[in-house]
């Protein structure tokens, strides 16, 4: 997936390499749970509390740097492409729309 700001990039990268946290299973855990879309917002919640439990650099610079960098970072986008990469490894996982979204799509009204 290609990400919009080096900074969403280069958390992407650290979450796949990350040898304590398994962002595969959350990601399965949250589908299983909820539907898609409350599921990668529950996803985007658990990586800003992963990055926020990291801890600051101990240089002041690096500290103001760090903290301007996690302000740019687009966890929506991070949590789309994790539940994006488990349907596709898992196809159980993709939820058909119920009946009330079903109804709705169909009562919209066309453009002419």
């Amino acid at each position: 997936m290609f990400f919009f700001n080096l900074e969403t990039a280069a958390l992407n990268d650290s979450l796949i390499a990350a040898p304590h946290a398994d962002w595969t299973a959350v990601a399965t855990a949250a589908l299983r749970q909820y539907d898609r879309n409350m599921a990668v917002g529950e996803i985007a919640e658990a990586i800003q509390r992963y990055v926020s439990e990291q801890g600051m650099p101990e240089d002041q610079l690096c500290a103001t740097l760090y903290q301007q960098a996690l302000r740019r970072i687009d966890y929506y986008s991070l949590a789309l492409a994790m539940v994006q990469a488990v349907e596709a490894a898992d196809s159980t996982l993709l939820k058909a729309p119920g009946p009330a979204v079903q109804e709705e799509l169909f009562d919209e009204p066309m453009s002419a």
